[in-house]
């Protein structure tokens, strides 16, 4: 039974760590794009669509590694702060 709450406790820090993950991938593809034209609303440049769906991809990396540290925080709260 030991080994099954050692094993829950940690899986909120490694949603933390895969946020953190997918928003350092979002900002290198943010880098990447930046150097192309970005074009307007009715002609976009080639760097519109990566640009948006990195930035997209940026704030569910945020959101999902804010969710694992909350969850981890929960975690040692109910446990005692061990």
């Amino acid at each position: 039974m030991q080994r099954v709450i050692a094993s829950a406790s940690g899986l909120p820090w490694r949603s933390a760590s895969g946020g953190l993950s997918i928003a350092l991938i979002a900002v290198v593809a943010l880098v990447g794009v930046s150097g192309l034209p970005f074009g307007t609303a009715e002609q976009p440049g080639p760097a519109a669509v990566p640009a948006i769906l990195a930035a997209l991809l940026l704030v569910l990396g945020i959101i999902i590694a804010i969710e694992g540290i909350l969850q981890g925080t929960r975690a040692r709260q109910g446990r005692g702060g061990q």
